[in-house]
C-alpha cells in the first residue's frame, strides 16, 4: 500500500539516522513510479533498473548531510529526474565524441590514401621519365629484370646476351638511373 507524504517523511527520518528497514519501505513504495519515469525518459529496462539503484545508494550514502524532507516522494522524483538526464548527456557526449573520432579517423586515412597515391603516382612518373632516358638495350634489361623479375641468367638466355654483360647492363643501368632520378636513396635496388 503506498505511504501517504507524512508517512514516507516519518520513514525518511528514521532512515537519517541508519535505518536500514525503513530505506526498504521506501524503496518498495516508490520503486514504481521511479521506474515508470525512468523507462519513459531511457527507454531501457535494464538501465532503469540500474539508475533507480543508483539513486537509492546516491541517497542513503548522502542521508545525513541532506537531513529531513517534507516531499520524500518529490525529491526521489527530482533526483531520479537528475541522474537520467545526467546518464543522457553523458551518453549524447560519448556518442558525439565517438562520432567525431570516427569522422577523423575516416578523414586521416581518406587523406593519407590521396597522399599516398599522389606520391606513389609522382615516384612512378619519375622512375618512367628516367627510364625512357636511358638506351633501348638498357631499358630492355632493367624491364626484364625489375619489372617481370628474371634473373640475369634468365634475360642472358632470352636476349642472347652473355650472362656478365647483362649484370654489367644492370649496373649501368641502375648507376644512371640514380643519378637520373636524383639521389641514391631513392631508387633502391637489389
Amino acid at each position: 500500500m503506498m505511504k501517504n507524504l507524512e508517512e514516507l517523511s516519518n520513514l525518511w527520518s528514521e532512515v537519517c539516522i541508519g535505518n536500514k528497514r525503513s530505506y526498504s519501505i521506501i524503496h518498495q513504495n516508490l520503486y514504481p513510479v521511479l521506474y515508470t519515469l525512468g523507462n519513459r525518459m531511457v527507454n531501457d529496462e535494464e538501465l532503469t533498473d540500474d539508475l533507480i539503484q543508483e539513486v537509492f545508494i546516491k541517497l542513503w550514502l548522502r542521508k545525513e548531510s541532506i537531513g529531513p524532507i517534507g516531499n520524500v516522494k518529490g525529491y526521489f522524483f527530482a533526483v531520479m529526474r537528475s541522474v537520467c538526464l545526467d546518464f543522457i548527456r553523458s551518453k549524447d557526449l560519448v556518442e558525439t565524441r565517438m562520432a567525431r573520432i570516427e569522422f577523423l579517423d575516416l578523414q586521416i586515412s581518406i587523406e593519407d590514401e590521396i597522399t599516398q597515391k599522389e606520391a606513389t603516382l609522382k615516384q612512378r612518373r619519375m622512375i618512367e621519365y628516367a627510364l625512357n632516358r636511358l638506351p633501348d638495350r638498357q631499358q630492355e634489361i632493367i624491364r626484364l629484370r625489375f619489372f617481370e623479375g628474371l634473373t640475369c641468367a634468365e634475360i642472358g638466355s632470352m636476349t642472347g646476351i652473355k650472362y656478365q654483360s647483362v649484370v654489367n647492363h644492370v649496373y649501368r643501368a641502375v648507376q644512371t638511373l640514380r643519378e637520373l632520378y636524383g639521389a641514391e636513396d631513392e631508387l633502391r635496388v637489389a
